[in-house]
């Protein structure tokens, strides 16, 4: 064979190789990008895309993939308002005042208890969605032991900024809620509403017990499991 003739034999070679690697890059797009209704010729027999992969084997049946499908046109049709309600585990929590504790209440459950008889606050910041600017704070507690009476539960938003005193009145309010008689029965109550979220400053959440008011009545501790931010 001549030069010219090996030197053309091996640029065919090299053009079914490029030739094949693009096909394999086409391949593999379209494996990636492909519905999942659609399957793709191969060699092997059809390949089914990744989607459809996914929708057959990891889905559990069709009901959930199309529980999954409402979520996400939900969020894309209405992105402003597909999330409205944002809950805070206990133990995000710090004490800032009183004798409130955390621990482990009924051997079973994480949460913060408040005595009876004087006040007690717990903070957090808050990184709320940003379009969030109207609030509702509600905790969910439960009472400790078999005794009725009222407690005087308070939520308060303190905002700030660079070049702004901390030392501000804080928006918020308290509530007389009557507690359930029943231990250990959680409770969720509505402790603040119609709080100002602003987005452009620093945000927390500071929770209370007024143990010390006379409106307070219960004779022993209260334990908060969780708190929940509605957007209004």
């Amino acid at each position: 064979m001549t030069d010219i003739s090996a030197l053309e034999a091996y640029a065919g070679k090299l053009s079914e190789a490029a030739q094949r690697s693009q096909a394999a890059a086409d391949l593999q797009h379209h494996f990636v990008h492909g519905r999942m209704d659609e399957s793709l010729p191969t060699e092997s027999g059809p390949l089914p895309t990744l989607a459809k992969w996914l929708y057959e084997n990891m889905l559990p049946n069709q009901e959930a993939f199309a529980e999954l499908r409402a979520i996400i046109d939900a969020v894309t049709a209405d992105p402003a308002n597909a999330v409205t309600s944002w809950e805070l585990q206990a133990k995000g929590f710090d004490l800032v005042q009183g004798g409130a504790t955390y621990g482990v209440i009924t051997s079973r459950l994480g949460a913060w208890s408040f005595p009876a008889g004087s006040a007690s606050y717990i903070s957090m910041p808050l990184a709320l969605p940003s379009h969030w600017t109207l609030v509702d704070v509600y905790v969910k507690w439960v009472n400790v032991a078999a005794n009725a009476g009222n407690v005087v539960l308070g939520g308060e938003i303190h905002r700030w900024a660079v070049g702004e005193t901390i030392n501000a009145v804080p928006a918020g309010g308290s509530s007389i809620i009557a507690a359930n008689p029943g231990p250990w029965l959680v409770t969720e109550s509505k402790v603040a509403a119609n709080l100002v979220i602003d987005p452009a400053r620093s945000t927390t959440l500071r929770l209370a017990r007024q143990g010390g008011s006379s409106n307070d009545t219960l004779p022993n501790s209260l334990a908060i499991v969780s708190v929940r931010i509605q957007k209004k």
